[in-house]
């Protein structure tokens, strides 16, 4: 199961023979998975911390049609994952289903699809929103120019010192530094560059998950759209639960 979940059931059977010397074709592969049952995981204690993410699946289409890609967004907790296709609500009801921490610390990159979600889960005053640091940066270069300015403005995020950054790009006229303090009045930052230090293992451990998620439900390219969204929902939950337990 736990390879299966990680590459296509045609490679998994590959693995399998490999590893154990038996053989299970794909098609054996694919069945033990959808017989399956994954329930949704619930809450017994308040959620402190929430990684949201975003990444494309590719559906194989029939023989000579170019192949499609799906974009899916996914919630990571420390009680397991959750992911649907263009289906926001579910990943935001689930949440309002779960008793919340106050403050409840959210995780995710700089992209608007992924705040337009964290802004959705509980009140303003309860959350504490985060941009990790390595897409902080990421984005901070996105916007070019001078090397010595943008190391400069790198030191003074680092302390947490958001208006004193974007004053360095007041007078730039590019549309890449407006997009760069747009991001910050999107995800209402602020000097929470700074507890970044305070999120959990499990919170990090989450968003790099999430990250690893697009390279892995690739291999769910052998499904037709129709019933994509079935599989990479089982496919992550059930990932979830194998990263829980590990």
């Amino acid at each position: 199961m736990r390879i299966s979940a990680n590459v296509s059931y045609a490679q998994t059977a590959k693995d399998v023979a490999y590893l154990t010397g038996i053989q299970v074709p794909a098609k054996t592969q694919q069945r033990l998975v959808h017989q399956q049952r994954f329930p949704t995981p619930q809450a017994h204690e308040a959620l402190t911390e929430v990684s949201v993410d975003g990444g494309k699946v590719r559906i194989r289409t029939p023989l000579g049609h170019p192949c499609q890609w799906k974009d899916y967004k996914t919630l990571a907790t420390h009680v397991g994952l959750i992911a649907d296709y263009h289906n926001n609500a579910r990943l935001i009801d689930w949440t309002h289903q779960q008793p919340l921490a106050s403050p409840l610390t959210c995780l995710g990159d700089g992209h608007d699809g992924i705040w337009n979600i964290i802004r959705q889960l509980s009140i303003p005053e309860q959350r504490r929103e985060i941009l990790d640091w390595y897409h902080l940066v990421e984005n901070l270069h996105k916007v070019g120019g001078s090397l010595k300015r943008l190391h400069q403005a790198e030191q003074l995020l680092w302390q947490g010192k958001v208006d004193e950054t974007l004053a360095l790009f007041e007078s730039l006229k590019k549309s890449r530094p407006k997009s760069f303090a747009t991001m910050f009045a999107n995800i209402g930052i602020g000097s929470s560059i700074m507890t970044i230090t305070r999120v959990s293992k499990s919170a990090l451990l989450g968003l790099g998950l999430l990250n690893l998620l697009s390279s892995r439900l690739v291999a769910e390219s052998k499904f037709q759209g129709r019933s994509g969204m079935k599989v990479m929902s089982r496919k992550c939950w059930h990932i979830g639960v194998l990263t829980s337990m590990a």
